[in-house]
């Protein structure tokens, strides 16, 4: 927000789950916010903010397009156990790899390698999916996922 040029920032968060904690908890409970997204919504979020009355309007401002298929080099090499690792840090990269994994016939390939994720919320969907090693970032940043990569990947 700051090198966007915002100068008179409020309130900040790690995440939406503590965003709606604070808003919560102080005296922006009453205040009007808008909610600048893509078209890829984070509806849990908005559960949130309807669940404890928090007033909120959508806005989308740009499009978010997921990919529609995988490279065959990528194939190959999830199929090979070559690929050894993988990062996420958003649910729709992780839904469309899911996705993708099992159209190209390589999800049980995929489920063998290591998921790194930046929240639980990312997490959810390979979880979901029974894979067995995805590891969740300590804190929703790039620093805290490059520490969890640096921990378990290269030990």
């Amino acid at each position: 927000m700051i090198s966007a040029g915002c100068k008179k920032i409020l309130l900040t968060s790690i995440d939406s789950d503590t965003l709606v904690k604070k808003i919560n908890k102080t005296n922006f409970r009453n205040c009007n916010f808008i909610y600048l997204c893509s078209n890829i919504v984070n509806t849990e979020f908005l559960k949130k903010t309807k669940k404890h009355q928090i007033s909120l309007q959508t806005k989308i401002i740009y499009k978010t397009i997921p990919t529609i298929k995988l490279q065959n080099k990528l194939i190959n090499n999830l199929k090979l156990g070559n690929i050894s690792g993988a990062t996420f840090l958003s649910k729709l990269a992780a839904d469309t790899f899911l996705n993708l994994s099992l159209r190209y016939d390589c999800l049980s390939a995929a489920r063998e390698i290591n998921i790194y994720c930046i929240s639980e919320r990312v997490a959810a969907s390979f979880k979901k999916a029974k894979f067995k090693f995805v590891y969740v970032a300590s804190m929703p940043n790039e620093d805290a996922l490059i520490k969890s990569i640096k921990k378990r990947h290269f030990a």
